[in-house]
């Protein structure tokens, strides 16, 4: 066999043996960066901007609710916003990163599920500033719920009659909202929570990934393969070698 075929086999062979061992021993985490975790909110305050500057200020995000991470840049975390409701449309933009952590277990109502009903007719605007005017929120209908604008706590940023945008807080009837159920059994005292492993991961970790979970059986199936590639490329290459070895023993004499 030619040179330059053993060097192809060998090289496909050993490029087989790198996926395939990247694969079965935890090459998953570097091909899984899109998938999709939630972060809860866990300072007061924590804004959610539209852009990764931080410089356009939308609403503030209740604390204890979550964010849909799609990425980080910088020093803030692309997420998404809302998104798990009918009746309104989902939201994108940024939240600083050391105001999340993430959280790898299921979220039961990752978002504030808040309706409010207009104690009078009111204005929508689309921006904070109240200049520019998009819908008009009759009384009696209702409204769901962003969190309060970033700008002036007397003011909502909701969706209601087609429109996303900011309302007077003092048009609709008040209501509570509670902490979200993960945020609560967070606050459990210490010696019931030690008794089970923690689902949030601190802002630092935001590249971390879900635990693997391939089978044991498809493991085996890897590394089963991996064996067999190795045989394969002793039986091409060994055999040569012990010609050499044999004529070289036969120039001895």
């Amino acid at each position: 066999m030619c040179f330059t075929m053993k060097k192809f086999i060998l090289f496909t062979a050993i490029s087989v043996i790198f996926f395939c061992s990247l694969y079965a021993f935890g090459g998953s985490a570097a091909f899984s960066a899109s998938v999709s975790r939630y972060a809860m909110v866990v300072t007061d305050g924590a804004k959610f901007y539209a852009d990764a500057s931080g410089k356009v200020e939308r609403f503030i995000v209740d604390k204890s609710y979550f964010v849909s991470v799609v990425d980080t840049v910088g020093e803030f975390t692309r997420v998404v916003f809302m998104d798990s409701f009918d009746d309104c449309p989902s939201i994108e933009g940024y939240v600083k990163t050391v105001d999340v952590a993430f959280y790898d277990n299921v979220v039961s109502s990752p978002y504030p599920d808040v309706t409010l009903k207009a104690v009078t007719d009111v204005v929508l605007f689309s921006d904070s500033a109240a200049t520019k005017p998009r819908a008009v929120i009759s009384a009696g209908s209702t409204v769901r719920y962003f969190g309060v604008s970033a700008a002036s706590s007397d003011d909502f940023y909701v969706y209601g009659n087609g429109s996303v945008g900011y309302v007077a807080r003092n048009a609709f009837e008040s209501f509570y909202l509670p902490l979200s159920a993960e945020y609560v059994a967070m606050q459990t005292p210490r010696e019931t929570s030690d008794k089970s492993p923690s689902s949030i991961t601190s802002a630092s970790a935001s590249q971390s990934v879900p635990a693997d979970d391939r089978s044991p059986v498809e493991i085996v199936l890897i590394t089963l393969a991996i064996i067999v590639v190795l045989i394969f490329v002793y039986l091409i290459v060994r055999p040569d070698k012990l010609s050499q070895k044999k004529a070289q023993t036969d120039d001895d004499y």
